[in-house]
């Protein structure tokens, strides 16, 4: 489960440095990373896309490990080894990431628009005509790569988590007395109990974004329904629903933190060793002045 924590908050890093990076703080410098050339075009378009997919199948894998934990404790005893773990979690990006290699696709275009400024001094207009490269596809694959990308991201996820949580709670429930009596056993309760509230909130987050996704696609194909307040009313949500679907890539620490009590006990440990090393450190700096005087 350590190893599984540590690769969750890899990715969640990246996914997070992707709408850091990418989304707001390049954007608002007018840097665009995936416009300096075709390669970046196509290498930055399938680095986001998996940076934001990785998360989500993260805690399917992590569920899947409680699953099979909880459900058949006795066997798949392979899947507890540190080789199998690391290798499954390589290869999780490499197939994401290969999965969206339709990016490869993309292209650059120079697009012009026009921008009128106002001086209100002279009280005159003036139209400046401004090029920018983006990198963009023909319609039909924009459209394809943004429907595996939701479906990737959240839908296929969610149905799988949901799944596996059916079967993993009832058997959890059942059998909740065994898991007190040993310690062993309670880090195993704890541990599952904190995976299960992790999908729980993996639910809330995202189900709104999701079905944000579903009634743009529809408003879409419906003829005379994008008008122009609609079409502004919906970015305005899908801006606030993407951000809270962003709050998923930081949740694990503070469940983990408030739920997991051998989390907490790792936490405090890395704390009270970080203390001692600079207690120490004051201790010899102190000695080695008074030698010196």
């Amino acid at each position: 489960m350590g190893i599984f924590y540590a690769a969750l908050g890899v990715y969640d890093s990246l996914a997070l440095l992707n709408s850091i990076l990418f989304i707001q703080f390049l954007p608002s410098l007018g840097i665009s990373l995936p416009a300096m050339s075709h390669f970046a075009c196509h290498f930055f378009s399938i680095y986001r896309r998996t940076a934001i997919q990785t998360p989500s199948w993260m805690l399917v894998i992590i569920t899947l490990d409680r699953f099979r934990s909880v459900c058949y404790p006795t066997k798949f005893k392979f899947m507890e080894k540190k080789k199998f773990i690391l290798k499954v979690i390589v290869f999780l990006f490499l197939a994401i990431f290969l999965l969206n290699a339709d990016h490869g696709w993309f292209y650059l275009v120079i697009r012009q628009t026009n921008q009128i400024n106002f001086d209100p001094l002279l009280n005159t207009s003036t139209n400046t005509t401004i090029k920018k490269k983006i990198c963009t596809a023909s319609p039909l694959l924009l459209s394809i790569t943004d429907i595996k990308m939701v479906f990737m991201r959240s839908y296929i996820p969610f149905t799988l988590m949901l799944f596996l949580n059916v079967k993993l709670s009832r058997v959890f429930l059942l059998s909740k007395k065994k898991f007190r009596p040993k310690e062993h056993d309670k880090k195993e309760y704890s541990f599952t109990t904190t995976v299960l509230i992790m999908n729980l909130v993996f639910f809330v987050l995202y189900l709104p974004w999701s079905v944000w996704y579903a009634v743009w696609t529809a408003f879409k194909f419906v003829p005379g329904a994008m008008t122009s307040q609609a079409s502004a009313q919906l970015r305005l949500c899908r801006s606030i629903l993407f951000s809270v679907a962003y709050l998923n890539n930081c949740s694990s620490f503070f469940v983990n933190f408030f739920i997991n009590f051998q989390f907490r006990k790792e936490l405090m440990d890395i704390f009270r060793v970080i203390k001692k090393k600079k207690v120490s450190s004051t201790i010899i700096q102190s000695t080695d002045n008074s030698s010196s005087k």
